[in-house]
């Protein structure tokens, strides 16, 4: 054999050899996408695993934060129905006050106006008093004056 027919067996061989190295060895875009796709779609359960914690990691979440939401809520109407209750009370012991109020003004001006009629009175018992006592007085100087006066006559 000379080296011409030796080298065309081999080629096919060595050509075959070659492309599965390249094959294995060096991935072409298209095979990498293949490839790619290939470890995609296996890592696709893991993936959908993944997807579903989360998922029911979120709707845990949601529920805790509704929950929390509505007894805060609760809270809340408990807090106004409170604040409303205790308003209506000093709604009504503030009236009840104010009545209060009306009637010691009353009572106050009633006092003040006795207060007043009393001293008046007073006042006319005084005059009345002076008055009788300067008459007493007048008369006892009167008589007095008009004895010295017949006496020295």
């Amino acid at each position: 054999m000379n080296g011409d027919q030796w080298n065309k067996r081999l080629r096919l061989p060595l050509l075959i050899l070659w492309s599965g190295l390249l094959l294995f060895s060096a991935h072409t875009p298209a095979q990498a996408g293949i490839f790619g796709t290939f470890k995609g779609i296996m890592e696709l359960p893991e993936e959908i695993d993944r997807l579903k914690e989360d998922y029911e990691q979120v709707r845990q979440n949601y529920n805790d934060t509704m929950s929390r939401l509505e007894e805060a809520e609760r809270a809340a109407q408990s807090a106004a129905q409170t604040y409303e209750s205790s308003q209506q009370k000093l709604i009504q012991e503030n009236e009840k006050l104010q009545s209060q109020n009306r009637e010691l003004l009353q009572m106050v001006l009633e006092l003040q106006q006795s207060e007043q009629e009393r001293r008046q009175k007073a006042s006319r018992f005084r005059t009345i008093v002076w008055t009788a006592v300067g008459l007493v007085g007048g008369y006892f100087v009167l008589t007095r004056g008009m004895r010295v006066v017949l006496r020295s006559r």
